[in-house]
């Protein structure tokens, strides 16, 4: 997930009385991936914890009056090689940029929430669980439920980075089959066949998938007839595992 990613973080003090144009700070990242993963090391700061909250994935608050100078001059100069940080004019000022040049759209990704599971190439193609198997489809879709296996131990829910090892669970209310309803929690899974690609499936025990891998480039698509029980009807689009290189990026909406 390269280009450019946009965060807008506010000073917000409970107190503050002069209006709302005070520490106006744009910070530009080479990815979505790279911000949160500053987030999360900026949760661990100890004068921040409690100061520092996230509104959306591109609008991040903090309350400390004493974090300015901290959180610009000191933890983002450390991390120069990762992000650029700037201070916004006035809203009305002529010739000002957009507030967020490119906003992205959807939920955050946060630990325990829903998603849908889409291509980022073509957005019109979604996961969809039909008789335990994982294909893609433009009509139908179904939701997964994304957890960090080992909590953080904190409060809230953690933003989710590339590192964190994670298990990925069907919402059984959005898949379209009867038969894997009823039965427990179903999990996203490897399906390994001899001689045949490595299918994603659900199962009853959980995989240890990093979330990286799951969603950036270890997982695509390939037609194939090797699900038995699906030969009749023709060849179909299977979302598989591919370790050497033949997956795709996928986002979560």
């Amino acid at each position: 997930m390269s280009g450019l990613y946009y965060v807008l973080m506010k000073w917000a003090p409970v107190d503050l009385k002069s209006g709302s144009s005070y520490g106006r700070y744009m910070i530009c990242f080479p990815s979505r991936y790279d911000a949160d993963e500053i987030y999360r090391e900026m949760e661990k700061v100890p004068n921040l914890v409690g100061d520092l909250s996230r509104l959306s994935p591109q609008f991040w608050v903090y309350t400390g009056e004493s974090l300015v100078n901290q959180i610009v001059a000191g933890y983002f100069s450390e991390h120069k090689n990762l992000c650029s940080i700037y201070l916004l004019p006035n809203a009305d000022d002529i010739g000002g940029p957009p507030i967020i040049p490119n906003p992205v759209t959807g939920p955050d990704w946060l630990s325990d929430n829903t998603f849908f599971i889409r291509n980022r190439r073509q957005p019109n193609l979604y996961w969809f669980v039909h008789d335990t198997h994982i294909h893609t489809s433009e009509q139908r879709r179904t939701k997964f439920r994304i957890k960090q296996e080992i909590s953080t131990g904190k409060s809230r829910q953690s933003v989710l980075i590339r590192k964190d090892k994670v298990t990925v669970a069907a919402v059984a209310e959005t898949v379209g089959s009867a038969a894997v309803l009823g039965n427990g929690t179903k999990y996203v899974s490897i399906r390994k066949l001899k001689g045949k690609s490595n299918c994603l499936v659900l199962a009853n025990t959980p995989h240890p998938w990093v979330f990286q891998d799951f969603i950036d480039g270890q997982v695509g698509v390939r037609w194939g007839t090797e699900i038995e029980e699906e030969k009749d009807q023709g060849a179909k689009p299977l979302v598989v595992f591919m370790p050497d290189g033949g997956g795709d990026e996928w986002e979560l909406c």
